[in-house]
């Protein structure tokens, strides 16, 4: 692929660089924030070869492109330039604005760029898991304690790192947004956790922000509406270095110390109790639906609303059964992969479908699959839901949990239980992949193989 020329093509279509907000990427998509989106040539970024889809969600033009978007995206920055243009990142957007795709769009380009260093951390910690409890390294270790370090840092100082994220997406000062973050972490705030202290005569609760995400997403929420509106109004650039500091932490650390830090501290809590009351009620009624739609969710970017329970549970007990129950849909994608597989009618397209199966089992990149095939029909879909389903209530069943925050494939699969019986986990893989299988064999192929003619 020529980088270069793609990106310069994907730009033209999406309107030109004066079009575009502010791009970035995931593990396999383009995300534009576009400034008027009814610029954007759906049909023309679609006839392209290396696009494999385009959807919008979460206030975001999403091109679909696989694991060479990163490469892809390094030329797209070079040609919009958007990291160099603050006055054009602050258009307001035209076209469809919804206040939930605004939710959705800040909630996901603050955990997009964090999703390397939580996957790496999460792997480090599933080895040293599994090290220590087959006795292979010693907890009290020098080396564990190093690496212990190394995997925890992310999950520790994770405000600070949220507070940068943000101030990123939200274009204020990331600097002044990592000191309001930092001081929810300085070592003599953090030590009065659980207890009130007083400023100027005003209560406040200290409460433990290690680990937290919301907490630093409203305050860096508010803080970006007030640097902004202070950049708008003041004209002196001498008197803005003097007011922005100075208001970003003499005022609202305090805010966010008093109102910002609880009110964002109760609602990741009260998202993570409404999970946990669920599950209480019925494991296998949660595992159904987290299995059968989970999946889906990622198709239009609501996942993330749920990602910071995944994050939160891992950090606080090192484990967590919503990430021991999301993967029962991507494991069933590889047994519909190979069930269409088995069914192609000639060489051509039966490797198509045996390179999704690949590009699905072994690198976690499902987009491909989903985008060209899944989502055309009726019948994958409802397949889909009731395959992951099943492996979702089998999984409930086994109260797995993931030990860590991973793409879902071969490899990382096994890194995803607690258990009550491994044995029955990797049978439950299993009879996910089968079922997959036959029911893209004998319930959809029919019907794919008909439209792809």
């Amino acid at each position: 692929m020529n980088y270069k020329d793609f990106a310069q093509r994907i730009i033209q279509a999406v309107g030109g660089p004066d079009n575009v907000k502010m791009v970035a990427h995931c593990a396999t998509r383009l995300r534009f924030n576009l400034i008027d989106t009814t610029k954007a040539n759906n049909k023309m970024i679609e006839s392209f070869e290396e696009v494999q889809g385009i959807i919008e969600s979460g206030g975001q033009f999403q091109v679909i492109i696989g694991p060479e978007v990163a490469s892809v995206f390094k030329e797209v920055e070079k040609i919009t330039k958007v990291s160099e243009q603050d006055e054009k990142n602050k258009i307001v957007t035209k076209g469809k604005n919804k206040f939930f795709d605004k939710i959705m769009d800040y909630i996901s380009g603050v955990i997009t760029p964090l999703m390397m260093p939580l996957l790496g951390a999460s792997l480090i910690k599933v080895i040293l898991t599994f090290t220590t409890q087959y006795e292979l390294l010693d907890a009290s270790s020098g080396t564990y304690t190093v690496l212990f370090a190394a995997s925890n840092a992310i999950f520790t100082f994770l405000p600070i790192l949220v507070a940068v994220t943000a101030a990123k997406k939200l274009n204020c000062n990331p600097y002044i947004a990592a000191c309001i973050g930092g001081a929810l972490m300085e070592p003599s705030f953090a030590a009065l956790a659980d207890t009130t202290i007083h400023f100027l005569g005003i209560p406040v609760i200290v409460y433990n922000y290690s680990s937290t995400l919301v907490p630093s997403m409203v305050a860096i929420a508010m803080y970006a509406v007030s640097e902004h509106w202070i950049d708008k109004k003041v004209a002196s650039n001498t008197l803005k270095m003097f007011l922005l500091p100075v208001i970003g932490l003499a005022v609202f650390f305090p805010l966010t110390a008093i109102l910002f830090g609880p009110f964002g501290f109760y609602v990741g809590q009260a998202i993570s109790s409404v999970y946990e009351a669920l599950y209480g009620i019925s494991p296998i009624l949660t595992g159904a639906f987290v299995g059968g739609f989970f999946t889906l969710l990622v198709v239009f970017g609501l996942h993330w609303g749920l990602v910071p329970i995944v994050v939160n549970d891992l950090a606080l007990y090192g484990a967590s059964s919503l990430a021991g129950m999301y993967i029962s849909g991507s494991i069933a994608l590889w047994g519909m992969a190979l069930g269409l597989a088995w069914a192609a009618k000639n060489k051509k397209q039966r490797a198509v479908y045996l390179t999704h199966f690949v590009t699905i089992c072994f690198a976690g990149i499902s987009e491909p699959f989903l985008y060209g095939c899944v989502l055309k029909s009726k019948k994958m879909i409802l397949s889909l839901v009731g395959v992951g389903a099943i492996g979702g209530i089998l999984f409930a069943l086994n109260n797995n949990a993931g030990l860590a925050f991973t793409f879902t494939n071969i490899f990382t699969i096994f890194t995803l239980w607690v258990n009550d019986s491994f044995l029955f986990y990797v049978i439950s893989v299993f009879i996910i992949v089968i079922l997959g299988v036959l029911v893209a064999k004998f319930f959809v192929a029919k019907d794919i193989m008909i439209e792809e003619k």
